[in-house]
């Protein structure tokens, strides 16, 4: 039935069904977000779960550190028993003897077991959002020559070139919008950048293709590390003869 004012399709009016979809339209960007929501809830519920057992855990004493001396070429000592739990019998780790010198490159490689299976992929970057330079930066004042040093080390410079907006292109949120390895590149460049006396890299070339980590470990840890202390927990064997020692982890001691 047709009028003037109004249609009827069954028992709808013509203005109901416009105003439904109107809702529906306005309603569809806060339902998409609802699983972001969900999933941003948990992680806030998982970090203030850590923050909180820090917090109620026990002081530790200034006796079981020390620092060592300024003349001293050992960067790293580290030298006990570690456990997960203090009153567990059986430490984790046993009889950990361990010196770092300054310039050396450790690689530490080993079985990882836990009670039961565990299948576990890390190693994932720390990207906030901004742009690639906010991520290299990280607050630090910018130096030029050293600046494009290190890119070119971590194989970024050329990603950085191809881009419209350079190294000012903007990260969306937790770097959706980058690729795993340029992830890691930047998060590499932001490391070296930062210029600190020892280095710990965790797993850092598993989301890179064995091309791109050729150049990464000969370009940043052999030469733009070359003055520090880099220590690289690696499953790539092909890399370890050009370490300066290499720590196989067995039945939680360093063999």
């Amino acid at each position: 039935m047709f009028d003037n004012e109004k249609c009827f399709i069954g028992c709808w009016h013509a203005a109901t069904i416009c105003t439904v979809l109107a809702t529906l339209r306005c309603m569809s960007e806060p339902v998409m977000w609802i699983p972001e929501a969900f999933s941003m809830l948990i992680e806030m519920k998982i970090s203030m779960d850590h923050l909180n057992a820090f917090l109620l855990d026990d002081e530790l004493s200034n006796k079981e550190s020390k620092s060592l001396e300024h003349s001293s070429d050992i960067r790293v000592e580290i030298k006990g028993n570690f456990s997960w739990e203090p009153e567990l019998a059986v430490p984790a780790l046993r009889d950990i003897s361990l010196e770092v010198k300054i310039r050396q490159k450790i690689a530490s490689c080993g079985q990882v077991s836990v009670n039961g299976t565990i299948a576990y992929v890390s190693q994932a970057p720390w990207i906030q959002s901004g742009t690639i330079s906010d991520n290299i930066l990280f607050g630090k004042p910018m130096e030029k020559t050293k600046y494009e040093m290190v890119t070119k080390a971590c194989a970024l410079d050329k990603d950085i070139n191809s881009s419209s907006h350079g190294d000012l292109t903007d990260i969306e949120e937790r770097g959706l919008n980058l690729s795993g390895g340029h992830k890691q590149r930047i998060q590499l460049v932001c490391v070296v950048y930062s210029d600190a006396n020892t280095y710990q890299l965790d797993i850092p070339f598993n989301v890179v293709d064995a091309e791109t980590a050729a150049i990464l470990f000969n370009d940043c840890v052999m030469a733009a590390l070359q003055e520090k202390s880099v220590i690289s927990v690696t499953h790539q064997v092909d890399f370890l003869t050009e370490t300066d020692r290499i720590l196989v982890m067995e039945g939680g001691q360093i063999t």
